[in-house]
């Protein structure tokens, strides 16, 4: 498959980001979602504190590069 997106200069320089981007996106909601997962599996903790979260977040956020 091939698929060609295009862009207008810098009016859509953040979409044109966003799109180079996605795959970063979802492998940070999947070390999340593996994080949360790995939390109920070997710990006693049945809950994540909101700042633990955000937290990780921010980490993993850092570690691809990426701003939201």
């Amino acid at each position: 498959m091939k698929v060609i997106i295009e862009f207008d200069g810098s009016e859509e320089q953040e979409e044109y980001q966003n799109a180079l981007n996605g795959w970063k996106y979802r492998a940070i909601v999947n070390d999340i979602r593996e994080m949360i997962r790995s939390k109920e599996k070997y710990t006693e903790e049945e809950t994540i504190s909101l700042d633990e979260l955000r937290q990780y977040l921010f980490d993993k956020l850092s570690k691809y590069e990426v701003s939201i």
